[in-house]
């Protein structure tokens, strides 16, 4: 068997009342050509204790095809209520075929199995209607299922084709900002945590399509500060899909979440009442928030964490900065906790933090680690703080505009 692939390449998706003896037989011949490695199969691929729900998204983001098996009750299989599961936005058979569509998906006909039509089928999946199908007999299985392989081996040969001939995308990846920047912005928020928090409670799920950056993501606005979590939740009050290119297009402020979802960029499920949060998560550069200590942030977390991270998403913030006045920032912060140096350049194509000195600053600003605390929390204006000398300069004064935009 083979060990080279890192994740399974093709995605087998069933219902087990419908299809189960087919898809084993077929699950069989696939791990004999492919090998194991290359395939998802809940019954194989989920080991005891491990969220079954994360388990899919993840493995549906990674592979290159998805096998649909249609049996004869694909369609007509009810859940406890007597509605048709595959009319359930939460239903798993559903949610494999919409998080799929950007890639290959291919209706494999089981049992005598028809394709659905359209008009069969809930909206968001109704393109399934016009995939063509592969049909698998009981009579002429083996060659059925050989021609089903050959086809498997193109696309997948397709794939990784394109694959290396797509450019690496430039800059964060987007579980970087769900995963470091968004929790460590949270602690920063105060209009969020205060606000927000205090109107307006719930889980909101993010599942974000894409070979390169998918993934589902979690954030949740109960208790005294929203909390982001990796994979599915349970019952989430509102379920956002959203393509990896949008998402990058809002998490760099050339898109806000609002005018995305009238465009129908985002695909919403739950509570509408919602989409205001996350409005003001997605809303700008400004990192307000609760007394730094508080938060359990430092200053240095501030400079080293927050604002290189911040810099890399805004590029509307990197722009405004870059595109009149050029130089260095040097701040000098005072305090025998916090004290400290970090200097940021605003030369070259993007700004970049420096965590030190450097010579021939163009800006110098010394300041006290009390009032940058204040600042960065909000309770105190950057320009105010230099008005009333609580922050000393020296050089071009020019340059301060950069520090309130920064601040």
């Amino acid at each position: 068997m083979s060990t080279k692939m890192e994740f399974p390449r093709v995605f087998i998706s069933y219902r087990r009342e419908d299809s189960s003896k087919w898809t084993k037989s077929l699950f069989s011949l696939l791990a004999e050509h492919l090998g194991l490695e290359q395939l998802f199969f809940d019954v194989e691929n989920i080991l005891p204790g491990v969220d079954f729900a994360t388990s899919i998204l993840r493995a549906l983001h990674q592979c290159d095809v998805l096998l649909v098996m249609i049996g004869p009750k694909w369609l007509e299989l009810t859940d406890e209520t007597g509605r048709r599961r595959i009319d359930n936005p939460l239903d798993y058979v559903r949610m494999e075929i919409e998080e799929s569509f950007s890639g290959v998906v291919l209706p494999i006909l089981v049992g005598g199995a028809a394709m659905p039509k359209k008009e069969e089928l809930p909206e968001k999946i109704q393109r399934l209607s016009r995939r063509q199908g592969i049909e698998l007999r009981e009579d002429s299985f083996e060659d059925d299922a050989a021609r089903l392989i050959n086809r498997i081996d193109e696309l997948l040969l397709e794939a990784k084709a394109n694959k290396e001939k797509k450019p690496k995308r430039s800059g964060l990846p987007i579980k970087d900002y769900f995963e470091v920047t968004l929790p460590t912005m949270l602690k920063w928020k105060n209009p969020l945590d205060v606000k927000q928090t205090a109107k307006q409670v719930g889980t909101v799920q993010f599942n974000v399509v894409g070979e390169e950056d998918g993934g589902t993501w979690t954030i949740k606005l109960e208790g005294s500060m929203p909390q982001v979590t990796s994979g599915p939740a349970d019952n989430p009050d509102l379920m956002l899909k959203i393509s990896e290119s949008f998402m990058l297009d809002i998490l760099a402020g050339q898109l806000d979440v609002e005018s995305a979802v009238a465009k129908k960029e985002i695909e919403v499920f739950g509570d509408l009442k919602l989409l205001m949060t996350l409005g003001i998560l997605f809303q700008g550069p400004a990192y307000k928030g609760p007394h730094l200590q508080s938060a359990g942030l430092s200053i240095r977390d501030y400079f080293e964490v927050v604002l290189p991270n911040m810099l890399k998403w805004k590029s509307s913030l990197a722009v405004a900065l870059t595109a009149e006045e050029g130089g260095k920032l040097q701040f000098n912060v005072l305090g025998e906790e916090e004290g400290g140096t970090w200097t940021i350049d605003l030369e070259g194509p993007s700004p970049q933090v420096i965590s030190g000195p450097v010579n021939d600053p163009d800006l110098t600003i010394t300041v006290s680690d009390r009032a940058m605390y204040d600042i960065l929390s909000g309770s105190f204006d950057a320009k105010a703080a230099v008005a009333d000398g609580e922050i000393e300069i020296s050089g071009d004064h020019k340059l301060l505009k950069n520090f309130s935009v920064l601040f």
